[in-house]
């Protein structure tokens, strides 16, 4: 599971902290090359959006480091086995 949004993170975990951070460097990325594009300095705006996908494929990977626990205690309640990410 990948975690979209900051929209179910507690917001006083470090794993709210840290993907609030990584959002507001794409934010920050992306209004840069938007500049860089407007100012017609392509090469910089080229740098800008490979930097900008780097950031941007982080946060769709970005997994709370408290998942793994939640799920395997949600698996316990439900009475289900556990079962390791290769598993699936």
């Amino acid at each position: 599971r990948r975690e979209r949004s900051g929209a179910g993170l507690d917001r006083s975990s470090g794993a709210y902290l840290d993907f609030a951070a990584l959002y507001a460097e794409i934010k920050k990325v992306r209004e840069e090359k938007e500049a860089k594009i407007a100012a017609q300095e392509h090469e910089a705006a080229a740098d800008l959006r490979d930097q900008e996908r780097e950031l941007v494929s982080r946060a769709r990977d970005f997994e709370p480091p408290w998942l793994d626990g939640a799920l395997a205690q949600l698996r316990g309640r439900l009475g289900l086995p556990d079962s390791s990410p290769g598993d699936a």
